[in-house]
């Protein structure tokens, strides 16, 4: 699989002009500022800065519901990382710009977390499964792609949020506290979910999931031991998939006596068929299938969603859609 190539001879530009913007801003309130990357980024430092929050701007740069693997920053948006007091990003191939973007300008005094750095010791190579279709590899330039989903983890959240709770910590020392008793208090309820989800899993009727999608939740199902088969892998652009691919899935779904077909949040958007063909192709062999299941991937999140679900509630009915499909429900 091979990702739209992202073209950064522009960013010098970007960074001129944001460093000459920079020398107009005037930070008269002195609240010191944080800017992440994404949805889950922003929940969790949402919950860490609680009760002195006010002493913050928390700026969340992809707020406009773009995919994930599609954003790439405005002038704006560089203007806000060249101001941060601590930057927060994933570090995935998608993340390419930021590794860019920060050896254009420096601000010594910036902490900068790479999450993908943070959990670097338990990161996952994306899986392309025997029946999914994948370009030809160069395999000498072929470089290992480790799958971006981190956040679909709950224990990589945990983990996440435990190392941004240490930046913080050290940036403002007074608050350290308030920091650190707001990380037990999220850590708890994180934990108290991934239990829900351990058990669920131990009982489960069903022995698979089958995806008529995209596969973005790698990391989600390797915490559990999930068995899963996909039309896709996490990141791929693809709506169509092959006649072999169908016809894998359609089998497994039979031989699995699968209820349920799984899909993500953007299945209908994105005018994906795939699960939708599996369920008429079922049909056509007298095997009924009762529906669709979709799941939240998070990629997609503006700030329109944030009086709507927090990343646990998320989380928490990913594990209901879990269940149905695993047969408990």
């Amino acid at each position: 699989m091979k990702k739209r190539i992202i073209v950064f001879c522009t960013f010098i530009i970007l960074i001129c002009i944001c460093l000459s913007a920079c020398g107009n801003i005037n930070n008269a309130s002195n609240k010191k500022n944080i800017v992440v990357t994404i949805y889950p980024e922003y929940e969790w430092v949402t919950n860490l800065i609680k009760g002195v929050e006010d002493e913050y701007n928390l700026v969340w740069l992809n707020q406009k519901g773009i995919d994930y693997h599609s954003y790439s920053p405005s002038v704006s948006d560089m203007t806000k990382i060249s101001t941060a007091d601590i930057f927060i990003y994933v570090g995935g191939e998608s993340d390419s710009w930021v590794e860019k973007a920060l050896k254009n300008e420096s601000k010594e005094t910036r902490t900068t977390i790479n999450l993908m750095d943070v959990l670097s010791n338990s990161l996952y190579e994306e899986e392309t499964q025997e029946h999914m279709d994948s370009e030809e590899e160069n395999e000498e330039e072929e470089e290992v792609e480790y799958d971006e989903h981190i956040w679909l983890s709950l224990k990589n959240a945990k983990r996440c949020c435990k190392a941004i709770c240490d930046a913080l910590t050290t940036f403002d020392e007074k608050n350290k506290t308030v920091f650190e008793t707001n990380y037990a208090t999220y850590a708890g309820k994180i934990d108290v979910l991934d239990s829900k989800y351990e058990e669920a899993v131990g009982n489960a009727t069903k022995s698979c999931v089958i995806f008529g999608d995209r596969f973005p939740f790698l990391y989600m199902f390797k915490d559990y031991d999930i068995r899963y088969y996909a039309a896709f892998v996490g990141c791929s652009t693809e709506t169509t998939a092959s006649v072999k691919t169908i016809s894998t899935l359609i089998q497994q779904t039979m031989d699995n006596n699968i209820e349920y077909i799984a899909v993500i949040e953007t299945y209908e958007s994105l005018g994906t068929n795939v699960a939708d063909t599996i369920i008429n192709e079922c049909a056509s062999k007298g095997y009924t299938i009762k529906g669709k299941v979709t799941f939240d991937s998070m990629q997609t999140k503006s700030n329109s969603d944030l009086d709507k679900c927090t990343y646990l509630s998320i989380m928490e009915k990913n594990y209901t859609q879990l269940k149905i499909v695993l047969g408990i429900e």
